[in-house]
């Protein structure tokens, strides 16, 4: 029998957001608002893979996953004590590219204008 439990959603400062995304890797930064977060990202096993986050626990927060199968989609969420964001997903790069890859970049300057 499954049982659900209520989790609380996080609110973050900023994030989560994927990038440096290849065919074998990709990484999630975060903005948490409390300390002792994890990376929890689906790999479609039976079990899924637990990244401790890398960074001060007052700024931007970093997980690392590689490993990775090229051209899948893969599922995440951080969680932190007391709740976890919302769930995400990216899909990685295939392993040969044949056509151009377009995208769009932008930034923050984080100075509130």
């Amino acid at each position: 029998m499954l049982a659900l439990l209520a989790v609380t959603a996080l609110v973050f400062e900023r994030g989560p957001v994927v990038s440096d995304v290849s065919p074998t890797a990709a990484e999630i930064r975060w903005e948490p608002p409390v300390a002792g977060a994890v990376l929890v990202v689906d790999t479609g096993g039976a079990v899924s893979v637990e990244v401790p986050a890398d960074g001060p626990p007052d700024g931007t927060q970093r997980a690392r996953i590689e490993g990775l199968t090229p051209d899948t989609r893969y599922r995440y969420r951080v969680r932190a004590p007391g709740g976890e964001s919302v769930l995400g997903s990216f899909r990685t790069f295939p392993a040969t590219t044949i056509s151009p890859i377009s995208f769009l970049v932008t930034g923050d300057s984080r100075s509130d204008h």
